[in-house]
């Protein structure tokens, strides 16, 4: 069978010994391809001249076409099987019609046999294209064979998908064909084959949302209905949803029925019209209102109306963590519920949402969306028509009702007829009457407020033998110290929780208010106890005997967390500000000495702090190897960035230089460059506080590595620069070599490789002087990968092998594994297919051992192209999604949606079952 030596389905091209080569001259290529399209037939020199001028032929054609033909034959004088010939009245080039990819193109499409057979040549036919027939040819007459080839490509693609959707690969066909129903949207064939992929890969929701679009667009384009075959196909779909749904389980999400519930039956009589009319309803009201319950209470009493499923999700929009849920997490779990695989999940915010809209179209599901921050964060998660939704929130989100009709129920304090009854509910009726007065004054102090009456009952269920007017009485004592008690459901709350903090012994109610400072959304026993400045096994104690008032909750092993509210009581207690800022100071020592020593145990080849040591404080903890350093920073992340900010706040200048320094190679090794950055944008005016030059350069160097790292290349340029000119001045040598280091891999990520490289040449001709050997080997690294994308592989293997024996005989495995990734990079360029898949699988093994998921993901996004070159496609498949899942828990979308169009390529690629 003859190789392909001639190019029109694309730029039109020849074959020589060393590959396609363009042809250069525009008329010359014209000439080629109007002899080409009718290989080995003689084409007259009128027509010739035609095809190439069209109507602006020159003044004497002949001439013109004679002087063309004779630059082609020169043109294809290194052609194998190539003969321009002249025969009478015009010209003709012999060749075999497989040598031209548009005659090889129609004869594999004209092949017979069966199913296989035809995928196999329909394939091959199609892997002929590889861009727009006869690209570089400008002629009316190219431009109508350019749409004639065209819709044959077409007809080839749609031959293509039909034969694999009878062979059963219809995931396959998903993409493809949806992305060509979108491109033509009134074609029925397409639309047919896009029906059968969709519901064939069990997508029937999306199935018929496709239908639906379609008709609609039918009905309004052209005024027709679709065809009967495409009516019979959605028949067919609707009874498989049917079908699929009923073999299915269905979601039941709703946390359990709120034991006590009294009242609220004006707004109960408000979200019953849901029942009968699917919507949304937002109910709003302030803390402790009673917002969930009333919403868990009608969702399970409504329950059996929603057959399809009950999805549930707490957003935490008011979450004392300040981290409300993305709507695309919830997307994720929702989808998830539904039966989607995680794989089948897509990355794009409104892709997802769209699913969830499709998969719940036309369905009864009611959704719950507890504690919403804002409307935007509900929009995506608003499920398809038919659906009831209940939204919660402190906020009346009015966006949502008039964008979308949500029915507004707003709840007010509790009347105090259904408070009392509450009270009865949950500490017995009997007491309730024997105590009239009590309950009176309780239910008066608590402002009619559900969260307070629950405080108030809890204790009274503790403590059954007390009257019911002690408490009242101490809920009155209370209510004194406070500026007055009115109807706001924030001091209702405050009072009743000052009442439950009037109950604490002094060690106690001390500890309380400083977990209403300390840094972060939660604290570790080990912060407990230096915030209060208390041996750890007292202060457990004491955590423990305030969970049992409700005032806390170890919500994981060893950490404790309050309720938003109970937060901000603790922090307005009776302490000096003095002995608060002294506690965070505390706290703020603990987590510098933690995270030094943290780093040190994960990466001890770092230069020494121009700032020294941390010292260490009273309170210690310090991690006994690097997994246990990796374990506490993602245990305490978010209360490290807090503990940055407290720091800055209390003027902590040398503490938040320290904490961004030390945090920093956590944070690069975990991928949380965002984290990076803010730490030094604080230590930059730290730096200008304590009025070092020599700081201030180190921060500047490292905010603008981060930035780079994030693809904000112009302001880490910038921000380096100004590092580099600080440390030149100080004369900072090793800084000086860092920054030009930073700057060679920004300015090789802005396409620069020249430039890139003397960054680096400069790097390391100031560190061979520095007596710092994995400093040393890492800028002779830097200097190997340029040298690598630059062609010049003899020098970066000689580079980056010294680099790989300098970082192994010192035990730096994440230097190592880069240096070996750039060696598989080279391998991998110069056609070393097995060193190159030997080199990424060890540079995987060391991230992965190492724990530095950010390198990681890279190199096996990398590893998977080689292993695809191979043919390995199982293993490609799992490099990439590997790569994937670091990539995505790193929350680098545009990585995720990178990698998964791979992904989706290889799936296309492999044969079905």
């Amino acid at each position: 069978m003859g190789a392909v030596r001639f190019r029109l389905l694309g730029e039109v091209r020849t074959s020589t010994a060393d590959g396609f080569s363009p042809i250069r001259h525009a008329r010359v290529r014209c000439v080629l391809a109007a002899l080409l399209v009718d290989a080995n037939r003689v084409v007259d020199v009128d027509v010739l001249a035609d095809r190439v001028w069209g109507e602006r032929l020159p003044k004497r054609p002949r001439d013109a076409v004679y002087s063309y033909v004779s630059r082609l034959r020169q043109a294809l004088v290194d052609v194998p099987g190539a003969g321009l010939g002249k025969r009478s009245g015009g010209y003709v080039l012999d060749v075999d019609p497989r040598a031209v990819d548009l005659h090889r193109f129609r004869e594999l499409v004209a092949r017979g046999g069966d199913d296989r057979d035809r995928a196999a040549s329909l394939g091959s036919a199609l892997d002929l294209v590889v861009g727009t027939p006869l690209t570089g040819i400008d002629s009316p007459w190219a431009t109508s064979v350019r749409e004639a080839v065209e819709s044959e490509v077409f007809a080839a693609r749609l031959d293509g998908h039909e034969v694999g959707l009878r062979l059963g690969q219809h995931v396959q066909a998903v993409t493809p064909v949806t992305a060509l129903a979108a491109e033509h949207p009134l074609d029925e064939r397409v639309a047919r084959l896009a029906l059968l992929a969709l519901a064939g890969s069990g997508l029937y929701a999306e199935a018929l949302a496709h239908y639906e679009a379609l008709r609609q667009r039918l009905a309004d384009e052209l005024g027709v209905d679709p065809n009967p075959e495409l009516r019979e196909i959605h028949r067919r779909v609707l009874a498989e949803d049917r079908a699929s749904a009923a073999s299915h389980p269905v979601p039941r999400q709703l946390p359990a029925a709120p034991r006590w519930f009294t009242g609220r039956v004006d707004e109960s009589a408000a979200l019953d019209g849901l029942a009968e009319r699917p919507g949304t309803a937002v109910v709003s009201g302030s803390g402790g209102i009673g917002k969930t319950t009333l919403a868990l209470r009608w969702a399970h009493r409504h329950a059996e109306r929603f057959p399809d499923g009950l999805l549930s999700v707490n957003l935490r929009g008011f979450d004392p963590s300040g981290s409300p849920v993305p709507p695309t997490t919830a997307l994720l779990g929702f989808l998830e519920a539904l039966g989607v695989e995680r794989d089948a999940v897509p990355a794009d915010p409104d892709a997802r949402a769209a699913l969830f809209r499709s998969l719940t179209t036309g369905r009864r599901v009611l959704v719950v969306l507890d504690n919403a921050a804002d409307a935007d964060q509900v929009t995506p998660l608003l499920p398809g028509s038919g659906c009831v939704t209940l939204v919660t929130s402190r906020h009346r989100l009015p966006a949502l009702v008039a964008a979308h009709g949500a029915i507004p129920v707003r709840l007010e304090a509790l009347p105090a007829a259904d408070a009392r009854v509450l009270l009865a509910e949950r500490v017995g009726a009997a007491r309730v009457a024997a105590e009239p007065a009590a309950v009176d004054d309780l239910v008066g102090h608590c402002g009619g407020l559900p969260l307070a009456l629950g405080i108030v009952a809890g204790r009274a269920q503790e403590h059954p033998t007390f009257p019911l007017a002690a408490f009242a009485a101490q809920l009155h004592d209370v209510t004194t110290r406070l500026s007055e008690l009115d109807d706001d459901p924030v001091v209702g709350v405050r009072t009743v929780l000052s009442w439950s903090t009037g109950a604490l012994d002094e060690e106690q109610a001390r500890m309380f208010a400083l977990l209403g400072t300390t840094p972060g959304p939660d604290c570790s026993v080990v912060a407990a106890a230096c915030l209060a400045d208390l041996p750890l096994s007292r202060a457990m104690v004491v955590l423990r005997a305030l969970e049992r008032v409700s005032l806390t909750q170890e919500h994981r092993a060893g950490r404790y967390r309050m309720d938003d509210l109970v937060r901000l009581h603790a922090a307005e207690q009776d302490l000096q500000p003095r002995e608060r800022d002294d506690a965070v100071r505390r706290v703020v020592d603990l987590h510098t000495h933690t995270a030094a020593a943290a780093t040190a145990r994960v990466w001890p080849f770092r230069r020494a702090s121009p700032l020294g040591p941390v010292t260490p404080g009273p309170h210690t903890w310090e991690p006994e190897d690097p997994d246990s350093a990796m374990a506490w920073f993602h245990d305490e992340r978010a209360c490290l960035a807090a503990t940055v900010r407290a720091a800055a706040d209390l003027g902590l200048h040398g503490r938040v230089w320290q904490l961004a320094r030390h945090l920093t190679p956590l944070y690069d090794r975990a991928g949380f460059l965002q984290d990076v950055v803010d730490a030094w944008r604080l230590a930059v005016p730290a730096s200008h506080a304590l009025g070092r030059d020599d700081l201030l350069a180190d921060a500047l160097l490292a905010l603008g590595y981060a930035q780079g790292q994030l693809g904000r290349l112009d302001d880490g340029l910038d921000h380096l620069h100004r590092a580099l000119a600080l440390a030149r001045r100080v004369g900072d040598e090793m800084v000086e070599a860092i920054a030009e280091n930073s700057l060679s891999i920004l300015v090789e990520w802005s396409g620069d490789l020249a430039g890139a490289m003397r960054h680096a040449k400069r790097s390391h001709e100031l560190l061979s002087r520095q007596g710092n050997e994995v400093f040393e080997a890492q800028s002779l690294s830097q200097l190997g990968w340029l040298a690598a994308r630059l062609g010049d592989h003899g020098i970066a293997l000689d580079a980056c092998r010294t680099a790989v024996a300098v970082f192994r005989s010192r035990g730096d495995r994440d230097s190592q594994a880069i240096s070996t990734s750039a060696l598989g990079y080279v391998a991998h360029a110069t056609g070393r297919l097995d060193d190159a898949r030997a080199l990424y699988q060890e540079a995987c093994d060391l991230l992965r051992d190492v724990g530095n998921v950010r390198r990681e993901a890279k190199a096996a996004e990398m590893f998977a192209e080689v292993l695809v070159e191979i043919g390995d496609h199982a293993a490609a498949h799992a490099a990439w999604a590997r790569a994937r899942g670091l990539f995505l828990a790193q929350h680098r979308f545009a990585d995720v949606e990178r990698v998964e169009a791979r992904l989706g390529t290889l799936d296309g690629d492999r044969p079905g079952d």
